[in-house]
């Protein structure tokens, strides 16, 4: 949506950002169906009532599939479609009872383990071990297992599993980054350095990988205004996220993972029907579907600013930009919020750095017109009005706007004069 036409103090600035797969922190709770692993039929009570109809229905053909036929197979699809739509409970149960049913099959063990590694991380290198155990083919395995380690501090065998990773996925950008931080945690800057270094000179790292390379050289030489060039070339045609190493035994859930689109359609529809708290939570099912998509953050902070948190979403478009510093259109929005809260000066800072970014952005330059004029800052006006007509040459409403600003900038005597035979 493009700004209004006028500025003022008593009205917002109406700069509207256009409108995977990640865990959530589950709790294990001690309920009445979490003892009755060993029966070949699913509780109907391990379901809350208040779940999406279509989802009822999907949980329904998953039941019936296992009472026809209560193999591994049919308890994991069902333990599939829970993770996918954040029932961590019910999936462990499902993924429990399937590797009793096939414990040869190192998938469901996979499943347990990473569930359990957001809240048990030595329960979940057990499951990491065992499936090892079973199958050493999957680099996931060894890299998430060499996090792990990590976490608890077990360094020479964390750094053990992710050479492994490394060697079996080509060095993957993600695995040297993950053994870089892992030097970086036991002293060691230089090789954290080298190792990043090598990470970001791989063609599959995204602008994630770079980033993170230019925080630690800036860590280890914080005097050094420029980043040395082997890091300079952290451009477009970088991927803003760094592809994952592949997850064969995950396939079954990202096939199962709510249609993004649908989400983020449907946030929009609540949004735009000022039905912010119902907007708010789809915007967070699909941050948590999307947790590296910059425009899920984005719109959600927006609708916090229009439900009147306006604080709130400042904060959040700052952590935003931080995170995204190659994003235009999330420093346009910061603009928005900004100018929201009067603090203009603020504003033309985040809508400059926009169009920095992006230099046909028309609605950044938009907004930073409407700022110019409000305060009277007449040679940036003159500036931005010559961007937009380069830019919209057939606008012929802006072209009339730029008319009579350069009438109104003409001294009244001088305009008499002109007049003057």
């Amino acid at each position: 949506m493009k700004p209004n036409r006028t500025l003022s103090r008593s009205r917002t600035l109406q700069i509207l950002a256009g409108a995977g797969f990640a865990m959530a922190i589950m709790v294990f709770a001690s309920i009445s169906w979490w003892g009755r692993a060993e029966t070949n039929d699913v509780p109907a009570e391990m379901f809350s009532d208040d779940l999406a109809d279509t989802l009822k229905e999907e949980i329904e053909l998953g039941r019936k599939r296992i009472q026809r036929n209560p193999t591994a197979g049919s308890f994991g699809s069902l333990g599939e479609l829970c993770v996918a739509n954040k029932l961590l409970r019910q999936a462990e149960w499902c993924f429990r009872k399937a590797s009793i049913l096939a414990p040869d099959d190192p998938k469901w063990i996979y499943q347990l383990a990473m569930i359990a590694e957001k809240v048990d991380l030595v329960r979940a290198i057990e499951y990491y071990d065992k499936v090892l155990s079973l199958d050493h083919s999957v680099e996931a395995v060894h890299y998430h297992r060499g996090l792990a380690l990590a976490r608890v501090g077990r360094f020479e065998e964390a750094e053990q599993s992710l050479k492994t990773a490394g060697e079996m996925s080509q060095q993957h950008p993600l695995v040297l980054k993950s053994l870089s931080q892992l030097r970086m945690m036991q002293g060691d800057a230089v090789g954290a350095l080298d190792l990043i270094r090598q990470a970001v000179s791989d063609n599959r790292a995204g602008l994630d990988i770079v980033e993170e390379a230019e925080r630690l050289l800036k860590r280890q030489s914080p005097h050094k205004s420029t980043a040395a060039p082997s890091l300079a070339d952290a451009n477009s045609s970088r991927s803003q996220v760094t592809p994952p190493l592949p997850e064969p035994w995950m396939e079954g859930v990202a096939r199962r993972l709510p249609n993004t689109k649908e989400v983020g359609v449907r946030a929009g529809t609540l949004a735009a029907q000022q039905q912010y708290k119902a907007a708010l939570a789809m915007y967070e099912r699909l941050m948590r579907m999307q947790h590296r998509n910059s425009r899920a953050h984005t719109a959600h902070a927006m609708v916090l600013m229009n439900a009147g948190n306006a604080q709130q979403a400042l904060e959040e478009m700052n952590k935003v930009c931080e995170e995204f510093p190659h994003d235009a259109l999330a420093f346009s929005s910061r603009g928005t919020i900004e100018a929201h809260l009067e603090n203009f000066p603020a504003a033309i800072k985040s809508f400059e750095e926009a169009v920095r970014l992006k230099p046909d952005f028309v609605d950044a330059h938009r907004a930073l017109l409407l700022i110019f004029q409000f305060e009277k800052m007449a040679d940036q006006v003159d500036a931005e009005f010559r961007t937009l007509l380069a830019l919209l040459p057939a606008d012929q409403e802006l072209r009339e706007q730029y008319a009579v600003f350069q009438s109104d900038r003409i001294p009244q005597q001088d305009r008499n004069e002109q007049r003057s035979p």
